[in-house]
């Protein structure tokens, strides 16, 4: 035992007096460097910026066989622009740095097949060395061979940065910075005004405006989910169409309109270009019907101011019905309801008063219903919807917005109705100040037909004699009735249906190479 501790004692005193030189640890950048193609060198540069401000760069040229043919470093004497250094930390954006990119672009127009590339600094490893380098020993340049450079310690050699705007990981936002981001963009509120909220509230915080688009833009992302940009934004924008009828009870598209929301303004833009397409501007609708949508009666009050404005009494009935089924016992309800219809289709004053008492009689135990229709429909707008007083406008039957909704009774025949009322237009036709004939003389074009008729042959002849009898006599048609009726029902009787030839595999017709090898 006294011999194991002489022997260990023995061991420290001799590696207290020889003490072991301290090895360096090296660390050999991987293989990262790409070679360039054959017949071509890569020139790697890469550039510095001391402290005071001085910038310092270094660069390596090598061939296809990573041999270096020429390496340089130098210390400059011009001082880094504060813009650059602004783009480096992240206080502004790349698009400050584009003169010098410009100047970049003009000095390497007199290259032949040259090309820029950016790379990350594992992949520049030699040129900034090179440039680290420069800041020591200064300016130096080496042919056919550049120093032996190994990175001794891989901690940064200056002092962390005093400000962290746009720095990838400062800059996030957290959970509370998310959720307030959504709560305020929801708002609308622009992203300036939230960075400048943020730094009243925390005058350290590093979030920039760009993390806030960045975070709106996946949230409009999630919010549209599989749909593309136009069927979102068509989904949140208000829908006008204007349609039209004629006095044959035709329905026709005029126009619609997408508006951003439902105001005044937007409304009056749409309807002044409603207005825009009639030819002549005293010559207006008579009858606009609408529902009851306060602002956009505000706006044809404005645009139209001599139209009357009716409300479609479908979603009027709709709107009372639904009221009643609350309202009204169940078994009251159909009786109140037909009451109600009673009410709306009074043709004057007088029935419209006896309409109403009884309406009244009707709903003596529901008194809510009768407030309602006094104070939403009859008190304001009887006038707009009630027909004793629509009655007294030709609105030609049209006392609804909805399209698929029509008013039961017989349909008046066409050839009862005047020809005055089957135009498509009310204009007044145009005046003649034509004081020559010349223009409206025609016989020139009657000699031309006349001389054309003779010279064709009799299918030709029948052929202009119908066009003209169409012009001629628009009442009366070129068509006639067949001689004989044509059966179209259960086809032609086939008494061999069913029954096929010796000669043929199937029943069809033979096709022609059969006919010829046979």
């Amino acid at each position: 035992m006294s011999v194991a501790l002489a022997a260990h004692e023995f061991v420290g005193e001799f590696n207290f007096a020889n003490p072991v030189p301290e090895v360096q640890t090296f660390r050999i950048p991987k293989p990262i460097w790409m070679p360039p193609p054959i017949d071509f060198c890569k020139l790697n540069i890469d550039v510095g910026c001391c402290s005071n401000g001085l910038v310092s760069w270094g660069l390596v040229i090598r061939n296809r066989r990573a041999e270096v043919l020429f390496a340089a470093c130098k210390k400059s004497d011009l001082v880094a622009l504060p813009v650059v250094v602004a783009c480096f930390k992240g206080e502004l954006s790349l698009a400050s740095i584009d003169p010098f990119i410009l100047d970049c672009k003009e000095l390497l127009i007199n290259l032949v097949d040259v090309s820029v590339s950016l790379i990350k600094r594992n992949c520049n490893e030699a040129a900034h060395q090179l440039a680290q380098v420069a800041k020591t020993v200064g300016s130096c340049t080496w042919v056919g061979n550049a120093p032996n450079l190994k990175v001794k310690c891989e901690v940064h050699n200056h002092g962390l940065p005093d400000q962290y705007a746009g720095h990838p990981r400062k800059a996030r936002l957290t959970a509370d910075e998310n959720k307030h981001v959504e709560d305020l963009t929801k708002r609308r509120v622009a992203p300036s005004r939230i960075v400048f909220f943020w730094k009243e509230q925390n005058p350290e915080s590093v979030v920039d405006a760009t993390e806030i688009y960045r975070k709106r833009s996946r949230l409009q992302k999630e919010e549209r989910g599989s749909r593309t940009v136009t069927q979102h934004l068509l989904q949140w924008l208000s829908l006008l169409e204007i349609v039209g009828t004629t006095s044959t009870d035709l329905t026709f598209a005029i126009g619609f309109a997408y508006m951003e929301s439902k105001k005044t303004d937007n409304y009056r833009w749409a309807l002044e270009e409603l207005k825009g397409l009639f030819t002549k501007q005293d010559i207006l609708p008579q009858v606009i019907v609408t529902d009851r949508e306060l602002v956009l009666m505000n706006a044809n009050e404005i645009v139209f101011p001599h139209t009357v404005n009716m409300l479609c009494t479908w979603h009027i009935n709709k709107n009372v019905f639904s009221r009643c089924s609350v309202l009204v016992p169940k078994d009251m309800r159909e009786l109140v309801k037909d009451l109600w219809k009673n009410v709306v289709f009074s043709s004057n004053e007088v029935e419209y008063q006896q309409q109403l008492n009884e309406f009244k009689q009707a709903c003596v135990n529901s008194s809510k219903l009768v407030d309602y229709v006094k104070k939403s429909w009859m008190n304001p707008y009887k006038e707009r919807f009630v027909a004793a007083w629509t009655n007294q406008v030709m609105h030609l039957g049209n006392r609804t917005t909805n399209s698929g909704y029509t008013l039961s009774g017989v349909p008046i025949p066409l050839d009862s109705i005047h020809s005055h009322w089957k135009k498509l237009t009310m204009e007044v036709p145009l005046e003649d100040d034509t004081e020559d004939d010349y223009e409206l003389d025609m016989s020139h074009a009657f000699d031309a037909i006349r001389s054309r008729y003779r010279s064709l042959d009799i299918v030709g002849k029948r052929a202009l004699k119908s066009k003209v009898f169409e012009l001629a006599y628009p009442a009366t048609s070129s068509l006639c009735p067949p001689p004989e009726q044509i059966k179209t029902r259960r086809g032609v009787k086939n008494k061999d249906k069913g029954i096929a030839p010796k000669s043929y595999d199937m029943y069809r017709d033979p096709s022609y190479f059969e006919h010829v090898e046979r």
